[in-house]
């Protein structure tokens, strides 16, 4: 018997169970439903029975016609319910009760039509100034009459009160009974669903567990590793679809570890060609520099010269780095900081540099722009901030905080910037590109004369 059969077998078991047990709670619940709907109508009994015993008091007080009236429609309402409660099915007992109510009920309807009566006669003896003798027998006969009809109203309201009890009994009774039902059925539904569960999983444990060894020592990396599951059922073809895709795999890792060794040489040859590229370009401007006459263009011709520099010294950076995506950018800053100094040949003896940089790594997208804007504030202090020989200090820093987020901050204790300097709105090529830079990466800039210049750069998540 294959596995799919056993479990629709199993399946066909529980359903057939749950739906025993529904009908049954069903059941029971429709028939708690029916007693009580029939213990409402006997209260609602109770309720009109002392309502039109409210009014017959009202009635025997006052005598009015308009409590004739309301005495009727109570003394019908109760009829109806009456005749709605012998409709319905119950048991003897029950409709034993519900025929001493009716005929009480019939009894009531003649008894108060002889108390009209007699109230009627004692009002025309009263009119004409009748006979005492006549008057006596009148209030006597009332009297009567309003004892038997409260001895009516009595057994009216006795047998409700009785049927009401009788019927919150059989309530209590059927709930009883729906509860033990329901515990044994399901206590039963549980038993049986735990037996054929128990036969399923132990004609499959074996396999299954053999299944998941086998897939996590696959999962460890080793691709040589096959299972052994001969059975003729679906999880012997699971064994042997898992050993085909182990051999898929395998091929797979192998093809692609094969691509990945290639593209990693691919990507370090162009890392190469483009540090080469821009290491030419860099050397044409340097030609360009030397016959150039012009103090200013000349300048000019260095600052760009450096920045292509710094370009190249990032893609220099991936190729000898052993993560093709990721700059090391502590290493750069130094190296980068270096060749600045060397280029506008500033003794370190006289401007110490300080490089502190956390453990930070950049991708691409941003190590690029992040030299540039380092290029253009490192050239800035070296050119402007100690004039004429003046000692000091230039601090690089860069760290990562708990969001994510990268700050640059680049320094110095030099002569500081002029009065009134707007970094968003300067004439300055090179703020002008450090602050277009900054936009680039969605970061902020901040400028502190306080102390010489502090430029704080704050970009990433």
């Amino acid at each position: 018997m294959t596995i799919r059969t056993k479990l629709f077998l199993l399946a066909t078991a529980f359903v057939i169970l749950l739906v025993a047990i529904a009908a049954i709670v069903f059941q029971n619940f429709d028939r708690t439903d029916r007693q009580l709907a029939r213990n409402r109508n006997v209260n609602r009994m109770v309720k009109e029975t002392s309502e039109l015993n409210v009014v017959t008091y009202e009635y025997m007080l006052h005598g009015e016609s308009r409590m004739r009236e309301q005495w009727r429609l109570k003394y019908d309402s109760l009829g109806r319910l009456l005749e709605e409660a012998r409709e319905e099915l119950m048991d003897a007992d029950h409709l034993r009760i519900l025929e001493g109510m009716a005929a009480d009920h019939e009894e009531l309807s003649r008894l108060f039509m002889q108390l009209q009566g007699s109230f009627a006669r004692r009002r025309e003896l009263v009119a004409v100034n009748g006979a005492p003798s006549e008057m006596t027998a009148v209030v006597a006969l009332e009297e009567m009459l309003i004892a038997r009809v409260l001895i009516r109203f009595q057994r009216i309201a006795t047998a409700a009160f009785r049927l009401s009890g009788m019927m919150e009994r059989a309530i209590v009774l059927t709930q009883q009974r729906a509860r033990w039902l329901i515990l044994v059925s399901t206590i039963g539904f549980a038993l049986l669903a735990a037996c054929l569960s128990f036969l399923v999983i132990r004609a499959i444990t074996s396999s299954i567990n053999a299944l998941t060894r086998g897939a996590e020592i696959v999962g460890d990396g080793d691709l040589k590793h096959r299972v052994d599951i001969n059975t003729m059922d679906e999880i012997g073809e699971l064994g042997a679809a898992f050993n085909l895709m182990t051999e898929k795999r395998a091929q797979g890792e192998r093809a692609l570890q094969q691509s990945v060794k290639e593209k990693e040489v691919l990507l370090a040859e162009i890392h190469h060609r483009v540090k080469n590229n821009l290491q030419v370009i860099s050397s044409l401007l340097s030609l360009q520099t030397s016959v150039i006459d012009d103090a200013g263009v000349k300048e000019m011709f260095r600052e760009s010269r450096d920045r292509v520099k710094s370009m190249a010294l990032t893609h220099d950076q991936l190729y000898r780095s052993d993560d093709l995506a990721r700059v090391d950018f502590g290493r750069y800053i130094r190296d980068l900081a270096g060749a600045l100094f060397r280029s506008y040949g500033v003794n370190s003896d006289a401007v110490r540099l300080t490089v502190d940089v956390a453990d930070v790594s950049l991708g691409l997208d941003e190590a690029v722009p992040c030299g540039l804007m380092i290029n253009e504030l490192v050239s800035n202090s070296l050119k402007h901030a100690f004039p004429g020989g003046r000692r000091g200090e230039l601090a690089i820093g860069l760290h990562k905080d708990d969001d994510g987020r990268h700050t640059l901050v680049v320094r110095d204790n030099g002569v500081g910037c002029p009065d009134g300097l707007d970094i968003r709105n300067t004439e300055t090529l090179g703020l002008q590109l450090v602050s277009s830079l900054a936009d680039q990466l969605g970061g902020t800039m901040e400028l502190d004369t306080s102390s010489g210049a502090k430029f704080s750069i704050t970009f990433g998540r």
